[in-house]
């Protein structure tokens, strides 16, 4: 039976959760627009350094996702002065950002993810890994839907209650819509305001539905059975 410790030494997911924990308390200012996508952005990618500083594997790797997370940073950095200074043209900019963005996002939510689930240690570092890898999810999931408004140019939204003062076109109206839009469907939560209009759409959505039930019933089975293998021990150590 493996041992169960509970996991000490360097702490590696508070940087993330910290990090994840700002984005979500400065999600109000993409109101702003301008300098809001600005203030949203540069926290993201300092979430992306944190993301990829969390990840484990073989120093190969690990190097690789580190170049791969300063591409990324430094295209986002290129596409937020482009959109600055000439607007929504040379859009095949902007796509190629959102969709390598997206992937480089889906491939480090997956390794945390991973991570928490293949872990033989039970801690608070573990358990806030854990709870930032469900808020990867869904930030993974808002930036599938950008990649697919910037692919498509379509609409993909349908917005029931507009909010107040909104620029539907603006940037940062449309990354607010589809972050909020993808955290009401991870939760099952659904409030109908924004519903999908596209079959793509739908099943993205359905996806995304799926897999946060799915994490959270994997992730609670694999804590219980650490749990019971580490009573189990503790109560054979006390035998006599």
């Amino acid at each position: 039976m493996t041992a169960i410790n509970i996991e000490r030494g360097a702490p590696r997911y508070y940087f993330l959760g910290a990090s994840l924990l700002m984005l979500a308390l400065l999600y109000p200012v993409l109101e702003f627009e301008h300098m809001g996508i600005i203030l949203w952005t540069s926290v993201f990618w300092l979430m992306l350094l944190a993301a990829v500083r969390a990840t484990n594997h073989a120093p190969a790797i690990k190097t690789t996702t580190y170049c791969f997370g300063a591409v990324v940073i430094m295209l986002g950095i290129a596409g937020l002065i482009c959109y600055l200074y000439l607007g929504d043209t040379h859009a095949w900019i902007f796509t190629s950002i959102n969709f390598v963005t997206f992937i480089f996002l889906a491939f480090v939510t997956s390794s945390v993810i991973y991570n928490i689930l293949s872990s033989s240690r039970i801690g608070i570092d573990h358990l806030i890994g854990a709870a930032s890898a469900y808020v990867l999810i869904g930030i993974t999931f808002a930036y599938s839907y950008i990649a697919l408004h910037s692919i498509t140019g379509a609409t993909l939204l349908h917005n029931e209650i507009p909010l107040p003062q909104s620029n539907e076109d603006a940037l940062a109206s449309l990354v607010a819509d589809y972050c909020y839009f993808s955290f009401t469907t991870l939760t099952t939560l659904g409030y109908g305001d924004l519903t999908p209009l596209t079959l793509a759409t739908r099943v993205l959505s359905c996806a995304e539905a799926i897999t946060g039930q799915l994490f959270l019933t994997i992730l609670i089975a694999r804590l219980v059975g650490l749990h019971v293998v580490r009573a189990s021990q503790h109560a054979s150590e006390n035998a006599p």
